[in-house]
């Protein structure tokens, strides 16, 4: 007499061979669990006891500004040449070349403010000698 349970383990995919795999293959990898899998290190203020707890953070600020002062180029440049574009096709009309000339005027105060948001910042880092802060180097990735 056939055992009802051994004809279910002879078919190629029973749910009783996947069920008994799944708790083999889940005990096994229980197996490799280990707390230092389970470490978690905050990049923003480093591992605790390290001496370097404020470099990450100081880093993230830095890394941020740089990105801002570049994406304020760029709109600067866009906004500008859309305010000569636009000085260019008024035909002459006043309000065209009103609205044109305040793009323009616009984008070189905001230029203004990002020159002197950079020449602050850079004093700041003389002054109290943070390296980060005065060089402004962007460098960008390089393919393999």
């Amino acid at each position: 007499m056939i055992h009802k349970e051994s004809q279910l383990w002879n078919k190629p995919y029973s749910p009783l061979h996947f069920r008994k795999l799944t708790a083999i293959l889940a005990a096994v990898s229980l197996r490799f669990v280990s707390p230092v899998f389970a470490a978690i290190e905050n990049p923003a203020i480093g591992s605790i006891g390290s001496g370097d707890a404020g470099t990450a953070a100081a880093t993230l600020f830095a890394n941020i500004w740089k990105a801002i002062v570049v994406i304020a180029g760029i709109a600067f440049i866009i906004y500008f040449a859309w305010g000569a574009l636009s000085w260019l096709t008024s035909g002459g009309d006043k309000a065209k070349v009103e609205e044109a000339r305040e793009k323009i005027s616009n984008a070189t105060i905001g230029l203004i403010l990002v020159a002197a948001s950079v020449a602050i910042t850079t004093t700041i880092g003389l002054l109290f000698d943070i390296d980060f802060l005065t060089n402004l180097t962007f460098e960008f990735p390089e393919a393999p």
